[in-house]
């Protein structure tokens, strides 16, 4: 199972990775077409993380895969797909839309004095530091590995396929 699972979970992030960017990137156009596509490239996703690993369970690996492989599967595809991801979202923030990040701050903050929520300096810089790129994606990076592990639970759950005692 060892290089055609590499080869496989690879292909598999990639694919993933594309559609958690593709995701982002429209999140962040203000566009009804764009909103009707971010929920689309969900959906995509859901998909695709059970399809993946059925397809490399029947067609690379003798239509068998235990409960530990198909986790493990799910679980490395999304991170190769958020560390892809990642990387799309610290670009934008850093050189496509450096103004983006500021705009996002910029409503937190209104936001906390419209809730007239006391913060002292101390509380202000924290979140300040909270909308660098590299910190704000990793957020996000965090979140979807968290995904990862619930939603790769129940993945492995049905894609899991033991070789059955009649076969050879």
């Amino acid at each position: 199972m060892g290089n055609l699972y590499l080869k496989s979970v690879l292909r598999s992030g990639l694919i993933l990775g594309g559609v958690f960017s593709l995701h982002f990137l429209c999140s962040t156009a203000h566009n009804i077409l764009f909103s009707i596509l971010t929920y689309a490239a969900i959906g995509f996703i859901i998909v695709m993380s059970y399809r993946l690993p059925v397809s490399f369970r029947d067609n690379e690996n003798e239509g068998v895969i235990s409960f530990g492989a198909a986790f493990l599967y799910v679980l490395l595809s999304f991170f190769i797909a958020s560390f892809i991801s990642f990387v799309i979202k610290v670009l934008f923030f850093s050189v496509v839309n450096p103004d983006y990040l500021l705009l996002q701050q910029s409503q937190v903050f209104d936001t906390i004095e419209a809730m007239k929520i006391s913060f002292d300096e101390e509380q202000y810089r924290v979140l300040e530091n909270m909308f660098q790129p590299v910190v704000y994606a990793s957020y996000f990076f965090i979140m979807n590995m968290f995904f990862a592990v619930i939603f790769g639970l129940i993945i492995a759950t049905f894609v899991k396929k033991e070789k059955s005692i009649f076969d050879n």
